[in-house]
């Protein structure tokens, strides 16, 4: 495979429009820890390749198909994966630091131990996504759509989720302090032990959530559904609970 060919060509389809040139696919190759630092390499067809260990640092991926690849420790910081297909990816270990994922396809994806801080992930599909020990720290996550994901031992401090689709969600001693989930779509979701103090909950929908042991001290719920919710051993301590439905103030 003469890859630099491949590439060269792929650029000549990019600039002309698909009218010279021909697209990359590099569909199930092995591309381990190859360097892509700033390629452009936007609708290539990496599905099935193995990229593990690769560095493609500021790389731009738009509308690249990704399904399926292997990814794992893989530096994508800074790198352009807006409308990508991640679907069944394995991202285990990999860097994504201020990475744009703007609907980008990350459906079943595996995501653990990911950097992810600062990132936009705004209308990406998470759902049935495994996220464990994933730092979220600062993303910007409006309208993403996590039904039925799996996140545990997170970090998502100062996060921004406002508006998000969390249906199901189960969580696991996450860190969501500080968070804006403003009119999120909390329904039957899971939050075990998770720390939500500070946050802003204003409109968010938790009706028949598990929320033992959560902290929500000093948190917005003004007008949040908590119908139907499980609130053992919940701290609410400082919480704004004007307009709450599904809730008795003492």
């Amino acid at each position: 495979m003469n890859l630099n060919k491949i590439l060269k060509d792929h650029i000549l389809w990019l600039n002309t429009s698909g009218k010279e040139g021909i697209r990359a696919d590099l569909s199930g190759a092995n591309l381990s820890g190859t360097s892509f630092i700033g390629v452009n390499l936007a609708s290539t067809n990496l599905s099935g390749a193995d990229l593990s260990g690769a560095d493609l640092y500021g790389a731009n991926l738009n509308g690249a198909n990704l399904n399926g690849a292997n990814l794992s420790e893989v530096h994508l910081s800074c790198a352009d994966l807006n409308g990508a297909d991640l679907s069944g990816a394995n991202l285990s270990e990999t860097i994504l630091e201020e990475a744009k994922l703007r609907g980008a396809n990350l459906r079943e994806a595996i995501l653990i131990r990911v950097d992810l801080k600062e990132a936009d992930l705004c209308k990406t599909d998470l759902r049935f996504a495994n996220l464990i020990r994933v730092d979220l720290r600062e993303a910007y996550m409006k309208y993403s759509n996590f039904n039925d994901a799996y996140l545990s031992k997170s970090e998502l401090y100062r996060a921004n989720l406002n508006k998000a689709n969390m249906s199901r969600v189960k969580l696991s001693d996450v860190n969501l302090s500080c968070t804006d989930m403003s009119y999120v779509d909390l329904t039957g979701a899971n939050l075990h032990k998770v720390n939500l103090c500070y946050s802003n909950l204003s409109g968010t929908n938790l009706s028949a959530a598990y929320l033992e042991k959560v902290d929500l001290s000093v948190a917005n719920l003004s007008e949040a559904n908590l119908s139907k919710a499980n609130l053992i051993e919940v701290d609410l301590s400082e919480a704004d609970l004007e307009g709450v439905i599904g809730y008795e103030l003492e």
